[in-house]
């Protein structure tokens, strides 16, 4: 049972059910395909990337002695946060917005424990990417890549020395810097499955005081 006290939550779901005419995301991932990569432990905000975009872990033999910058880069790699999806070229920037937006975080917290975001909360969200309209993908398309150099603009670089005398560096995203850009992604989502203001609103506003 998903976890709401509203009514404007119910119609909410109403309205997803309908438009989706049955699929789910998990109608349209693929074994195939390109990848977009979600974090899977979000706290307030879900971020997710296209690969180009995904932050890695980048794995340093060490410090040289006297010196702050570490040196001698062993290794890069994605973090094991980081889970794979794989998609249709040309439903990616949908996928990608719808995951990124206010509206699927809202979705994340009636049926997570609030602390994993596990595949099947991705693979059951009602989406029928077979008629979502051209102008609305075109325009995700655009505000999607507008996001990701706004989270690689703002990411915070954070370096740790481990036990082990090595050292890593890491791309921490901050995706409230962005609410901006992320509001506008959930306008897309708000005409497209015909919320009403009301309902826009409360979307928008869901947890703001603890996510800002």
């Amino acid at each position: 049972m998903p976890k709401i006290g509203t009514q404007i939550e119910k119609a909410i779901l109403k309205k997803l059910a309908k438009k989706s005419k049955g699929k789910t995301v998990g109608s349209f991932l693929k074994k195939e395909g390109i990848s977009i990569w979600y974090h899977n432990s979000p706290q307030y905000w879900i971020h997710v990337h296209p690969e180009k975009y995904v932050p890695r872990v980048e794995y340093y033999e060490g410090y040289k002695e006297g010196e702050e910058t570490p040196h001698n880069l062993q290794n890069i790699r994605i973090s094991d946060q980081y889970k794979p999806l794989l998609i249709k070229p040309e439903h990616s920037a949908i996928v990608n917005g719808l995951m990124n937006s206010h509206l699927f975080y809202w979705w994340y917290v009636i049926w997570s424990d609030g602390r994993h975001l596990l595949l099947q909360h991705i693979e059951n969200f009602p989406l029928n990417l077979i008629d979502f309209p051209a102008n609305l993908n075109e325009k995700l398309t655009l505000l999607v890549n507008r996001l990701m150099e706004d989270y690689e603009k703002n990411a915070n670089i954070k370096i740790n020395a481990r036990s082990g005398g090595y050292v890593i560096k890491i791309k921490e995203i901050i995706p409230k810097i962005s609410k901006d850009i992320l509001d506008e992604i959930n306008d897309v989502f708000v005409e497209y499955f015909g919320f009403s203001e009301k309902e826009k609103d409360f979307i928008k506003d869901f947890d703001v005081d603890f996510r800002m």
